[in-house]
């Protein structure tokens, strides 16, 4: 067995469905055993970056460890922006790169002074960076690069593979066997929990990106229905908990999102963090704004009581015997009315990309994903658009990318394409990332792209006129994203005025292929102060 044989039969093994790359020299090895594992569906990518944002949509969303491929030097470093967004929203990926030959010269073709500058490149934005020198050695090391991705607390893994390796004799190598998933059974629930949860008046949960990924996230919902608990979301994990749930009292933030779930926070009795890690932001704003000390579970505790059924012992399944809100929920008429008041119609100026949004929000249903990308755009469409749980939204975050939209919404149409998946972009932002555009066109399937395109960097625009009275280098040409889009094989819609929306969104949203819709729009850069 070959070097790029065995990793296709531990991706078989691994039952791994979907795997996302560009193929190189150093990789050519592993896509000859590829062509010949018909059972796994190979996206190719125009980009690496955006490989490794399809794979880290990809796996967020259905919850399955997914490959990405990057030849190497040049290849793999491309990758990193999207790795790094992998780690930060805890996506099970395995990054598997080619590299040059052990021993070779300095400078050579993808070299540099040391010959493994890569791997450790990514030590620190990895789980776990390996460079196996043998098959014997790759063999023993894929179980366990497949096992840390999908932990506790999962993220991605980086495997090299020099090119000797790659180029090495077939060796008889034993069959893959994954490695069970590592049992946590010394975290039990803290007896306090149950003890101030059931006492409490005024109880407050706090749901992290860990929390879905645990799996126990239906379980905490049911949990805090049971004993009339509040939820507030981190930044990371919006969308978790429906918008419209009466328990749900906003995003634990001090960006955007207004006060309430800050002051919610503040006025709770009983504070439990689900997913919630030590010195992180949710920790922060959490210790900032209550009353009392919280009680946090990481990615272990959580697996631990997923493993022991703990949950159950402190919810009793009691159909309409929940408590009723004791908190007075304001995130969504009144954000509505703020949302409105400031994206006023302008029948004889530019619109503003608040009036899309607003059409659109009506147009999001529960059988819908909606892909965000970073800025100005991405803060009205959370302001705006409505959630139904956990497939609903996702997004770069507080990791912050640009040009996410695009390679995540390639990424939601592989994991789930029986939903529609809604993309909101903007111009900056879509030009990191457009050479995918054809590659969105060949995936197809019921998707639209809605691009704010207001022919600049809007929110460092905000920035800089807050720090400085003035902005600078912010402006990108006026670009026609429907045409544009028409060139790579999609159908494009430009609106440039409010009354058009309506035909527009309507003709996308019938559509069976993608659709682009470039909204022209002006270049506001203020946000609704959101109560």
């Amino acid at each position: 067995m070959t070097a790029g044989e065995l990793i296709v039969s531990a991706m078989q093994a691994e039952q791994v469905g979907a795997a996302f790359g560009l193929v190189g020299t150093h990789v050519v090895e592993i896509y000859e055993a590829l062509r010949q594992a018909p059972d796994i569906r190979h996206v190719t990518s125009k980009h690496e970056g955006n490989a490794t944002l399809m794979a880290d949509a990809y796996s967020r969303l259905s919850g399955k460890t997914s490959v990405c491929f990057s030849t190497a030097g040049p290849g793999l470093l491309n990758s990193l922006a999207g790795i790094g967004q992998a780690y930060a929203s805890y996506s099970p990926t395995i990054h598997i790169s080619g590299s040059l030959p052990r021993g070779a010269p300095r400078r050579s073709l993808h070299a540099l002074d040391r010959e493994d500058y890569t791997v450790k490149a990514l030590a620190h934005l990895t789980k776990l960076s390996v460079r196996p020198g043998t098959l014997a050695e790759l063999a023993a090391v894929l179980p366990r690069c497949f096992a840390a991705a999908k932990g506790a607390e999962p993220g991605p893994v980086h495997i090299e593979i020099p090119w000797d390796l790659m180029m090495a004799r077939p060796g008889r190598i034993p069959a893959y066997r994954p490695r069970p998933a590592r049992r946590v059974t010394s975290r039990g629930i803290p007896p306090s929990l149950a003890r101030k949860l059931r006492a409490a008046r005024r109880p407050l949960f706090c749901i992290d990106t860990l929390c879905i990924r645990s799996g126990l996230l239906e379980d905490v919902i049911a949990l805090a229905e049971f004993h009339g608990a509040m939820m507030v979301v981190s930044y990371d994990a919006f969308g978790a908990v429906p918008s419209r749930h009466p328990l749900n009292a906003g995003v634990l933030s001090d960006f955007y999102f207004g006060t309430a779930a800050l002051e919610a926070t503040g006025r709770a009795d009983f504070i439990a963090g689900f997913g919630v890690l030590a010195n992180s932001e949710s920790e922060r704003l959490i210790r900032q704004h209550a009353k009392v000390r919280p009680i946090l579970a990481d990615g272990w505790d959580l697996q631990s009581w997923r493993q022991q059924g703990a949950l159950g012992a402190i919810a009793p399944v009691m159909a309409g015997k929940g408590k009723k809100p004791w908190f007075a929920r304001r995130c969504h008429g009144e954000w509505r009315k703020a949302v409105a008041k400031l994206a006023r119609p302008r029948p004889r100026a530019a619109m503003h990309f608040g009036r899309a949004m607003l059409n659109l929000a009506g147009r999001i249903g529960p059988d819908t994903t909606v892909i965000l990308d970073a800025g100005s755009h991405e803060i009205w469409a959370r302001a705006v658009l409505p959630s139904f749980g956990v497939l609903s939204v996702i997004g770069s975050g507080n990791w912050g990318g640009m040009g996410y939209a695009l390679p995540g919404l390639i990424g939601a149409r592989i994991a789930h394409p029986e939903r529609r998946a809604v993309a909101i972009t903007g111009d900056g932002c879509l030009l990191m990332s457009m050479a995918d555009l054809c590659t969105l066109a060949s995936v197809g399937g019921p998707a639209v792209m809605v691009v704010m395109n207001n022919a600049m960097y809007g929110e460092i625009k905000r920035v800089q006129l807050a720090r400085f009275g003035a902005s600078h280098e912010i402006g990108i040409p006026a670009l026609d994203f429907a045409r544009i889009a028409e060139s790579f094989g999609l159908r494009g819609i430009r609106v440039e005025r409010e009354g058009a929306l309506d035909a527009a969104f309507a003709e996308a949203f019938a559509s069976p292929d993608p659709v682009i819709v470039d909204v022209v729009c002006g270049g506001d850069v203020a946000f609704p102060a959101l109560p």
